[in-house]
């Protein structure tokens, strides 16, 4: 599936449960270059796509802010 040639109201309706932390890390991150200033979908990104991310894929680590 092609990710990146979608209009925002159907990002919407995708089904991003079964779909690789990879995909999701590469979308969340798409989404938000491309759609920031669309407001309803940076609320979807925040509330239903990190979530789903957050779950399905390890915790990153940053060394940098590490103490």
């Amino acid at each position: 599936m092609d990710l990146y040639n979608l209009v925002p109201e159907d990002y919407l309706r995708l089904d991003i449960v079964n779909l690789p932390p990879e995909d999701l890390k590469e979308l969340a991150y798409y989404l938000w270059c491309c759609y920031e200033d669309d407001e309803l979908l940076m609320d979807w990104r925040d509330k239903i796509l990190l979530p789903i991310l957050n779950k399905n894929s390890p915790p990153v680590i940053d060394e940098e802010f590490d103490e």
